[in-house]
């Protein structure tokens, strides 16, 4: 019998102190993972202390400088040897061992390149779900390691990690399915305007979406969704 394919959990960290923690003891709770790679994308905050606190149970790597959120899983899967890597934003809210070990055993039923799990997005919800926003830009994915290896050309995209995997995915037909897990398993992300306070998270919210639509048009957009959401979904 066939073993199942080695997975390891990639996590890009900047100044997500207060969050990082219980994304870190989910991966670790849920025992479903080979590596736990976290990388310190030279946060400010105190995220540096708080991973400090798990380095015995994960590959805890630092940069000098922040080099943005693509560099950062670069980085990390540079120094996985699995066969599939789990990302995982580390601002999450209520993820769950559950919703992990669900994901994975939904990506192992199916011979597939890419499982992408959606999130909320607190009061912002209903708005992003109608524009498919929720999938398309979901930072928690599973994809097969050797896919993202050929993308090092990006290095330098800063936010537009999950613009360029929708795009590579289409341009090499990888198969796709978006996973839709029990409503109280989806976890929250905040907006930057919760996390960082209006004007500040106001700039950062411009500052993702100009990077964004730097590699994306809204017609692009609409044809990530046809390609992403037009798969049957995954069984729960």
């Amino acid at each position: 019998m066939r073993s199942p394919p080695t997975i390891d959990a990639v996590i890009p960290c900047f100044n997500e102190s207060s969050t990082v923690a219980s994304v870190i003891t989910a991966c670790i709770n849920s025992q479903c993972f080979n590596k736990i790679i976290t990388v310190d994308d030279a946060s400010t905050d105190q995220s540096p202390s708080v991973l400090q606190t798990y380095s015995s149970q994960i590959q805890l790597i630092k940069h000098n400088q922040n080099l943005g959120k693509f560099a950062a899983v670069l980085t990390a899967i540079k120094n996985s040897k699995a066969d599939l890597v789990f990302l995982l934003d580390a601002d999450l809210i209520n993820l769950t061992p559950q919703l992990l070990s669900q994901s994975i055993d939904a990506f192992n039923r199916h011979p597939i390149d890419m499982l992408i799990i959606p999130f909320k997005s607190g009061l912002l919800d209903f708005l992003t779900r109608k524009v498919h926003w929720n999938e398309i830009q979901s930072g928690q994915r599973i994809l097969r390691r050797h896919h993202f290896l050929k993308l090092k050309k990006y290095h330098r995209a800063r936010f537009a990690l999950e613009t360029i995997l929708n795009q590579q995915a289409i341009l090499h037909q990888w198969k796709t399915q978006v996973f839709y897990p029990p409503q109280p398993l989806i976890p929250i992300t905040p907006s930057k305007l919760k996390k960082h306070g209006l004007l500040k998270g106001l700039a950062e919210e411009v500052r993702m979406c100009r990077e964004i639509i730097l590699f994306t048009s809204l017609s692009d957009h609409i044809r990530q969704c046809q390609y992403i959401l037009h798969p049957p979904k995954l069984p729960r």
